[in-house]
C-alpha cells in the first residue's frame, strides 16, 4: 500500500499515523506463518516477565481492570502492565516489539479474544517496523536506545487495536504516545542504572494508556510523526518525506530470541564458548575475543558500575560465563573480525596453563540462520515459570477470552 491509496475525509492525502492506522484497522486477520510467529513472541515475552518476577505492588494503583501475572491481583490496567513488563526486565531476554504486557491488559479491558492479541501484536510489530525504518538510525545518533523510544509507538498500536478504536481515535492514540514517548538514552544501560529497567515497562504503560485517554476523547494530532516539527524531523534534523508504508511484510515472523541474559553483543561470543565446551577456569591464562565493531563499542562505553552495565560488555559475560577471576586478562578487539565469514560473529581464543590453545568461532545463538524451534522456547517457558502462577497461551485456543484466560493462572 502506498501513501495515495486513500484520502481521508478532508480529501487530502492522509498523514502517515493515519494511513497506518487506517490499514490497523482494517487488518482482521495474519497468515499462520505470522500466527504461529505471535504465538511464539507471546509465549516468550510472558515467560520472561513470569520468570524475573519481582514484587510489583509498590508500582501500581488499586483501580481492578487488568490483572498482575505472578499474583493474580487486580490492579489498573495502565499499571498492570507497567508491572508485569518491568518484572521481567533485569533478566535482558526481552526480544521483539513492546506489546505482551500492554496488549493483555488491553485485552483484559476489552473482553478481546487471545485471538485478536495474536493479530494485534502482529499489527504492531508492523507499524513499528515502519518506523524503524525511517528513523531509527537518527534515534541511534543521538544515543537514544531504540526499543524504549518506539516501545510506546508499539504497545500503543497493540492496545488501540484491542479496544477496537476508528481510524480517528487510533491515530490520536498513536500520537498521543508518541508525543510522550520517554527518550530513554543508552547511557542508563552502559552505566548500570536501574532506571533502565523502566524503559520498555514505561513504554507500555504510556502505550495503554494514551488508548484510554483515546476513549475518553483525549487525543494527539495526526501530524505528529511526521509534520515540520513532528517526531521523525526532530530526530532526522531535515526535512525529507515519509517512506512508503508496505505492510503485510510481516515484521513479527522475524523477530529472533535471545538465549543469553543480556545484550545481543555479547552473544557471539557466548555461543562461541558454549562450542568449546567446559572447562577448568582456574587452568584459564588469557582470553582474547574477536567481535564486530558495535560489540566493541559496547564494551567501551561500558562502566561495569553495575550487573546491568556488565549485560552490554562481552568481557563480563565471557568472564562471569567461564567463571574466572577478575585478575584474567580478557581482550576485546575488532581488529582481524573481517577475516570472519559472517557480519556479526565472534571469535574466542583461550590460553590454558599448559601453553595449549582452545579456539572457536560463531554468530550468536538462535540468530535469523538457526532461530529458536519451538521445543527450545516451550521449554525455556516451563524453567522460567515453575513454582509461579502461571497462565500457559501455548496451547489455548484462539477463541478463549483474555479475561479467561489470565484468570485461570
Amino acid at each position: 500500500m502506498t501513501r495515495a491509496r486513500f484520502t481521508n475525509r478532508s480529501g487530502r492525502v492522509p498523514t502517515p499515523l493515519e494511513e497506518l492506522s487506517d490499514w490497523a484497522v482494517r487488518t482482521h486477520t495474519i497468515p499462520s506463518g505470522v500466527h504461529d510467529a505471535a504465538r511464539r513472541v507471546l509465549m516468550d515475552q510472558v515467560a520472561v516477565s513470569l520468570g524475573g518476577a519481582k514484587a510489583m505492588k509498590t508500582l501500581v494503583r488499586s483501580e481492578p481492570s487488568a490483572t498482575l501475572w505472578s499474583t493474580g491481583e487486580r490492579v489498573h490496567a495502565p499499571d498492570a502492565a507497567l508491572a508485569n513488563r518491568f518484572a521481567g526486565d533485569d533478566l535482558e531476554l526481552n526480544a521483539g516489539p513492546e506489546v505482551a504486557a500492554a496488549g493483555i491488559a488491553a485485552g483484559e479491558v476489552a473482553d478481546a479474544t487471545l485471538g485478536e492479541l495474536y493479530v494485534a501484536m502482529a499489527v504492531a510489530s508492523e507499524i513499528e517496523s515502519y518506523a524503524r525504518v525511517w528513523f531509527q538510525t537518527a534515534v541511534e545518533e543521538h544515543g537514544l536506545h531504540p526499543p524504549a523510544v518506539f516501545g510506546a509507538l508499539s504497545a500503543a498500536t497493540v492496545a488501540a487495536k484491542l479496544c477496537r478504536l476508528d481510524a480517528d481515535a487510533f491515530s490520536g492514540a498513536l500520537a498521543t504516545a508518541l508525543a510522550l514517548a520517554p527518550q530513554s538514552h543508552y547511557a542508563s544501560f552502559s552505566h548500570g542504572a536501574t532506571g533502565k529497567w523502566l524503559y520498555g515497562a514505561w513504554s507500555q504503560r504510556l502505550g495503554l494508556q494514551a488508548v484510554l485517554w483515546a476513549r475518553m476523547g483525549i487525543a494527539g494530532a495526526s501530524t505528529t510523526l511526521d509534520g515540520a516539527r513532528g517526531i521523525a524531523q526532530a530526530f532526522l534534523h531535515e526535512t525529507t518525506a515519509p517512506p512508503a508504508f508496505q505492510p503485510q511484510g510481516w515484521a513479527l515472523a522475524e523477530v529472533t530470541f535471545k538465549a543469553f541474559p543480556c545484550s545481543r553483543a555479547c552473544h557471539p561470543a557466548l555461543t562461541a564458548l558454549e562450542k568449546l565446551g567446559p572447562m577448568d577456569s582456574s587452568a584459564i591464562m588469557r582470553v582474547d575475543i574477536w567481535s564486530y565493531p558495535f560489540s566493541v563499542e559496547l564494551e567501551e562505553r561500558s562502566t561495569h558500575a553495575s550487573s546491568i552495565a556488565d549485560q552490554m560488555s562481552v568481557s563480563a559475560m565471557v568472564r562471569q560465563a567461564l567463571g574466572i577471576n577478575a585478575d584474567t586478562p580478557i581482550n576485546v578487539r575488532a581488529e582481524g573480525v573481517n577475516t570472519l565469514p559472517r557480519k556479526r560473529e565472534a571469535r574466542v581464543r583461550i590460553v590454558l596453563e599448559d601453553g595449549s590453545v582452545r579456539e572457536a568461532a560463531s554468530e550468536a545463538k538462535w540468530s535469523s540462520d538457526h532461530p529458536a524451534t519451538d521445543e527450545e522456547l516451550r521449554t525455556r517457558f516451563l524453567e522460567m515459570t515453575r513454582d509461579k502462577r502461571i497462565f500457559d497461551p501455548w496451547d489455548a485456543q484462539d477463541s478463549v477470552r483474555i479475561r479467561e484466560l489470565v484468570a485461570h493462572g
